[in-house]
């Protein structure tokens, strides 16, 4: 079967641990400027989605508590499973899979893979691609093998 262009796009959710004390300060500063009635109105339409119940919606940004302040970030779950379905295909029709994903995001620094690139580069592999190829931040980041 000779090669064909395809685009999946993986989308993901950045969470920010802060102290408990930090996210405190967060919710008292966000209730002040009057936005989380703002927030809760546009759960109530139905405009934003739910949270888990540790996650507080501050500032369009996704807080949580935890013991030392850090950036995570997830893959969207329907995104990751469409993927592996095309991987488990193309390796199915072919003797190596090659994973291709061009991506600008960051982790604390630009240098740093964040964690939803890692979990997709494993998600691909252990869904069959031979090589996963990560490119578009314009440096170089880590292999692992």
């Amino acid at each position: 079967m000779i090669g064909r262009p395809g685009l999946n796009p993986v989308r993901h959710q950045t969470r920010a641990a802060v102290t408990q004390e930090q996210l405190a300060a967060l919710v008292r500063i966000h209730d002040a400027l009057g936005l989380t009635a703002r927030v809760e109105y546009l759960r109530k339409l139905r405009f934003l989605r739910g949270f888990d119940d540790d996650d507080y919606l501050l500032f369009g940004n996704i807080f949580f508590s935890a013991a030392e302040p850090r950036i995570e970030t997830t893959c969207d779950a329907v995104d990751l499973g469409r993927i592996r379905f095309w991987i488990k295909e193309a390796k199915a029709r072919s003797d190596i899979a090659v994973f291709s994903v061009h991506s600008h995001e960051g982790s604390e620094s630009m240098a740093e893979t964040p964690g939803f690139l890692v979990e997709l580069a494993h998600a691909a592999i252990d869904a069959g691609a031979d090589v996963v190829v990560g490119h578009g931040p314009h440096r170089m980041r880590g292999v692992e093998i």
